[in-house]
Formats: C-alpha cells, sequence, structure tokens
C-alpha cells in the first residue's frame, strides 16, 4: 500500500513538473512576442509585441531560437521568407547573416584563442590553406593578424558581403 502511494506521488510530481516546465517555455515564449520594449531605456508599462515591432521595422519574417544553459528551450518562425511573398518563416529558414556574422566569426575565434589553438597576434596567412590576404600597400605596412580585423571592421562591409551573394547562395 505505501509503495503504491509512493509509485503515485511520483508520478504526480512528475506530470506537475512537466506541466510547469512547459508553462515556462510559454511563459518565455509570450515575453518575446508581446513584451518588447518600444525603445532602450522605456518603462516596462510602453511594450510593443513583436508583430508591432517587425511592422516598424519593415522586417516581412524572423526565425528567433532561445538559448538557455547552453540548450536550444524553443524556436519559432515569424512573418514570410519574402515582403509580398506567401511563404512562411520556420524554426529552419535561413536567412543572411550580416552583421551579426562578425560577431559569431569573432567569439568562436576567441574560443579556438582562449585554447591555445589560433593565435591573436599571428599573421593570418600563416594559417590560411587554400587563399591567402594578397600583398598590397597596407599589408606591407602593417601585418594582418586576427587581432587587427576583430578591432577594425570597416562601416559598410555587411553591405558589400550582401552585393557578393543572394539568399540562394550556399554559404
Amino acid at each position: 500500500m505505501r509503495l503504491d502511494l509512493l509509485l503515485i506521488v511520483l508520478v504526480l510530481a512528475h506530470l506537475d513538473y512537466a506541466q510547469s516546465s512547459d508553462s515556462t517555455i510559454e511563459r518565455s515564449i509570450r515575453r518575446v512576442e508581446q513584451g518588447l520594449l518600444s525603445s532602450y531605456g522605456d518603462p516596462p508599462w510602453k511594450r510593443m509585441d513583436l508583430a508591432d515591432r517587425m511592422a516598424h521595422y519593415n522586417v516581412p519574417g524572423v526565425s528567433i531560437a532561445v538559448i538557455n544553459n547552453y540548450q536550444v528551450e524553443w524556436t519559432r518562425g515569424y512573418g514570410v521568407l519574402e515582403a509580398g511573398r506567401s511563404e512562411p518563416v520556420t524554426p529552419g529558414s535561413l536567412f543572411q547573416p550580416a552583421s551579426i556574422a562578425k560577431l559569431v566569426v569573432a567569439v568562436t575565434a576567441l574560443r579556438y584563442v582562449e585554447r591555445g589553438a589560433l593565435d591573436l597576434d599571428e599573421e593570418v596567412n600563416q594559417g590560411l590553406v587554400s587563399w591567402r590576404v594578397p600583398e598590397n600597400e597596407f599589408t606591407a605596412a602593417e601585418r594582418v593578424t586576427l587581432r587587427r580585423i576583430f578591432s577594425f571592421l570597416p562601416e559598410g562591409t555587411s553591405e558589400q558581403l550582401l552585393q557578393w551573394c543572394t539568399p540562394a547562395d550556399t554559404v
């Protein structure tokens, strides 16, 4: 009898935990969908929902992934892939990375620096295999290192990169 009661309590506790975990994720999704501040520094009562923010910035679609404790907690797609079209955004939709790519590459490279696999001050041509930074008047004056690359990314870099690739290109 006591074992049966203990088993029932454990099953109910597990169900309660699973339900509270789901409700935590649902609350997280609602905060993203309905709780965006309309502007940096705005008080909490001036909120915009995600659809309003997308309309404000003329963004046809976004894909959002929330990471919690190094795990993907949830993913959702909102809107459409291209303005004027009807194909919806999904969590698996691919977008051009644009400016965010610089941050991702820098953080990834710095993790390799931490591990000793890369050196911030080594000339990048020492590690390149299939391509090299061409010699010119700029490289003659100073070596191209990861430290220099990460400390200077000229304005317009993203726009130049986007001219060279299209949404259909594999990156």
